[in-house]
């Protein structure tokens, strides 16, 4: 199977997976409630997995690199609510045993590393008040940073970005729908299936194989010109 084949399949099948996933899920909760299903049921399914080890490893890489505190809680209370105090260099968030576990840490430290300015427009939603700017910043840094992205990865953030959409600027909302949308997913996944290719030698052999022929071309097209 050729390196191209091989991604495509790999994208198609995780894709597929995960849609239906995510598809079961809404059908029996509401989007908040479906995210914190989904997000326990990954962390039954994953827990002490290797797939869970490398996002822990990650993210203690990341600690470690920026200096931040992980207030790690293992209970279920707030499931779906994590912090970032940039003063401290700190973060609390659920520990990690599942990929929206991993989102949303990567999210925190993300606020932490792009504190909010004093130039930053804040909006109230009610209950509290946030920085869309800074919201959106950190989710990008996520995105950006992630090693590992599935569909409970993205569900994490699509409900977060989704429930301060109602207080967004109209540019604002279309940066939240971009960064919620399928494009914005596949472009992850493929990024991460690349990456993997790329590490296991197989992107990188052919191309090296395809530079090989290039320049065996060249050279005879010139050795042609000479006679």
């Amino acid at each position: 199977m050729s390196a191209v084949a091989a991604l495509r399949r790999h994208l198609e099948e995780t894709i597929a997976l995960d849609r239906m996933r995510l598809r079961m899920a809404l059908r029996q909760w509401d989007t908040r409630s479906a995210v914190a299903a989904l997000r326990e049921q990954d962390r039954v399914h994953e827990a002490d997995t290797p797939r869970v080890a490398t996002m822990r490893q990650h993210v203690e890489r990341l600690l470690l690199a920026h200096a931040i505190t992980f207030l790690a809680r293992t209970d279920d209370r707030g499931l779906l609510n994590s912090y970032a105090r940039p003063w401290r260099r700190e973060i609390e968030s659920l520990d990690v045993r599942a990929s929206g576990d991993y989102a949303s840490v990567l999210h925190e430290i993300g606020h932490v590393l792009h504190p909010c300015g004093p130039a930053h427009r804040r909006v109230s939603t009610g209950h509290e008040t946030v920085c869309l700017p800074c919201e959106l910043s950190a989710w990008r840094w996520a995105l950006a940073g992630a090693i590992i992205w599935d569909r409970g990865a993205h569900a994490q953030l699509v409900m977060g970005l989704r429930s301060y959409r109602p207080y967004a600027s109209p540019s604002e909302a279309r940066d939240i729908d971009a960064l919620i949308g399928e494009p914005t997913y596949r472009a992850v996944v493929h990024r991460l299936a690349v990456g993997q290719l790329e590490q296991d030698g197989i992107i990188g052999s052919a191309r090296r194989a395809r530079a090989a022929t290039a320049r065996r071309l060249k050279q005879h097209a010139e050795m042609q010109e000479e006679d």
